[in-house]
């Protein structure tokens, strides 16, 4: 890691909602939100009716890069990837996301490999290469679990989960090098879960203050033992292969991490502003030369991947759709249908510690009819965050009245009337939660959102606390925060939240923007229009930005350039006022045009005799 981090380029990515890991991973390999790919959920409802099971391949709607790459004639190895079971078949090699820990020798005789591995010719091969927990030896496990912790029975359950861990990811080691080495190919996909999994093994088998105390060192050794295995695949590929690299934070509010290292990499380029999961795949189509397509909701990163050779006009044309190469799994064999029931063995049950799958209990129908519900409501979340709002407002108004006892319908339907402006209906839909004394961090970010549009900020703000003590890494409450905070002209304190949002929830126009407002606020007109001009890179049709940026431009003495950031300014937004105010000041006291003034003037004033009448107008 080390090494791609001095030789390649690396940053954050913008990660889409809902915040669920076979989402965003399904969003990674198809360029696509959720809404769209289907995966919404980790689980879904089983076969039988009866609880829920992980979330399987059918549930994927759009087309994967694997599928994308072979449909081009391009041989690709997909290994252990989320959402891939049961495997699909690709011009390459695929293994299941389950194989690790769940496929069974039995399998390779009867159903030729599949629903583990395909082709079939190299499923001997990779069963070959399956390793059980019982093959991990104590100094593997050393990395993970301190050796004082081995014979104390109360760490008996963490070390059998960090035994499946270390066996899942030496599987999917030893498949992928194989794969490699097998025969020539064009991409390789692989995903090492294990620190994903190690982190949600803690929580179910320590105390809150065990994890405290053990859990930083232990997972300090699972991303080593990572690191190490990614560091072989790498040099296995060889120097001349595009390495690219994404992986989790150090925490689980952390937004996803990426690291590219291409042939002979200027060491200067950089990552892309609001640079996102959804970029992956489109990217990578790119690299290898294959069309993108138009209903991909990600963009390539021209400037990354192209030199002083090549450019973006060398891309292929894109074509409409990849959803035409998607193929259906054949019937699972009987003996692996999910509708027969698992037997209750040890191996199961460490799978559910783990939360691989769930048990089957008294409450399993209330299982799966939750799973449904909280799918639904995911979709809406997806839509909303994809700015689809009339589509996620018809989702929740369905989904409310099927469950008007549930107050997530109301709080994801106020946030969505928020982001389209309508404050009153916004209001309206938190009643319930309110009048029946629900808590939650969504709940309170709405009600410190409605304080702010209605001017209220110490209100805001007060929601805004509550809701961040509820919930650290709700999106957007930072910026909010230092926002009500910049209203209530506290600027060193609406900076120092603004720049803390900037690291968590990454370089926004509007962030930039009240960040150049800040710098306006203390004469630093540099610095402000240095945010602005940032911000206006970020999304040039964002009017607030040039706004600023000819404020700035007026401390600097350059009045011609801030006339002319205005005037774009209120052309980008013609119910703004402001540009006409400050046009026709610039024109009077620094640009000696009267008559140029005079007209800024009326047009403002016309502007504010438009918006009273629209407000009256409402208001009756």
């Amino acid at each position: 890691m080390a090494a791609l981090l001095r030789f390649g380029v690396s940053g954050t990515l913008a990660a889409p909602a809902p915040a669920v890991e076979p989402a965003l991973w399904t969003s990674l390999i198809t360029g696509q939100h959720a809404h769209k790919h289907g995966v919404l959920h980790a689980y879904e409802p089983h076969g039988s009716g009866r609880g829920t099971a992980p979330v399987t391949r059918p549930t994927v709607r759009t087309a994967t890069l694997g599928a994308i790459l072979s449909a081009a004639e391009l041989t690709v190895n997909q290994i252990g990837w989320p959402v891939s079971h049961p495997v699909e078949q690709l011009r390459g090699v695929a293994v299941s996301d389950r194989f690790a820990l769940e496929g069974r020798g039995d399998s390779l005789g009867s159903a030729g490999g599949w629903p583990w591995v395909t082709p079939p010719s190299a499923a001997k091969e990779i069963f070959a290469r399956r390793r059980s927990p019982a093959d991990v030896e104590h100094m593997s496990l050393a990395q993970l679990l301190p050796t004082d912790r081995f014979s104390q029975p109360r760490y008996r359950g963490l070390q059998e989960a960090c035994r499946m861990i270390l066996a899942e990811s030496q599987t999917i080691f030893s498949a992928t090098r194989w794969t490699m080495q097998r025969n020539s190919w064009d991409c390789t996909l692989c995903a090492f879960p294990a620190i994903s999994r190690l982190r949600q093994a803690l929580t179910n088998v320590l105390s809150p203050d065990e994890v405290q105390v053990l859990g930083p060192s232990i997972l300090a050794g699972c991303y080593e033992h990572v690191d190490m295995l990614l560091g072989q695949l790498i040099a296995a590929a060889g120097t001349d292969a595009t390495v690219l690299l994404v992986g989790t934070g150090s925490s689980r509010s952390s937004h996803p991490r990426l690291v590219l290292r291409r042939p002979k990499q200027d060491s200067a380029a950089s990552l892309p502003k609001n640079a996102s999961v959804l970029d992956v795949t489109p990217t990578v189509l790119a690299l290898l030369g294959v069309p993108v397509a138009d209903d991909m909701d990600g963009r390539v990163w021209t400037d990354l991947i192209f030199d002083d050779e090549t450019s973006a006009c060398d891309l292929p044309q894109t074509v409409d759709t990849w959803n035409t190469c998607i193929h259906p799994p054949p019937a699972m064999p009987r003996d692996t249908t999910p509708d027969e029931e698992p037997p209750v063995d040890d191996s199961v049950r460490h799978l559910v510690e783990l939360g691989y799958v769930d048990p089957w209990d008294a409450k399993a129908k209330q299982q799966a009819e939750d799973c449904r519900r909280d799918t639904r409501r995911n979709r809406a979340v997806s839509l909303i965050d994809a700015g689809l709002h009339d589509e996620a407002i018809e989702e929740l108004q369905q989904l409310k009245s099927d469950f008007p006892d549930w107050p997530a319908p109301s709080e994801l339907l106020a946030e969505s009337y928020l982001q389209r402006g309508q404050v009153t209906q916004a209001a309206r839909e938190l009643e319930y939660s309110i009048h029946h004394g629900m808590e939650s961090a969504r709940l309170y970010f709405a009600l410190g959102r409605i304080a702010a549009a209605q001017r209220k900020w110490d209100e805001a703000l007060l929601h805004y606390h509550v809701a961040q003590r509820l919930s650290e890494s709700l999106r957007g409450l930072q910026l909010a925060r230092g926002l009500a905070l910049l209203r209530r002209r506290d600027f060193a304190s609406a900076e120092t939240t603004l720049q803390q949002a900037s690291e968590t929830e990454g370089r926004t126009p509007q962030l930039l923007d009240a960040l150049a407002v800040c710098n306006l606020a203390k004469d630093d007109h540099a610095q402000a229009a240095e945010y602005a001009l940032e911000s206006i890179d970020h999304d040039v049709s964002y009017a607030p930005a040039h706004y600023h940026l000819a404020l700035a431009l007026v401390g600097m003495g350059r009045a011609a350039d801030a006339k002319q950031a205005l005037e774009l300014s209120a052309t980008l937004d013609p119910t703004f006022v402001a540009p006409w105010r400050w046009l026709a000041r610039l024109c009077r006291e620094h640009l000696d045009d009267h008559v140029r003034a005079n007209e800024y003037q009326r047009r403002g004033r016309e502007l504010i005799r438009q918006r009273r009448q629209t407000r009256q107008a409402d208001n009756a």
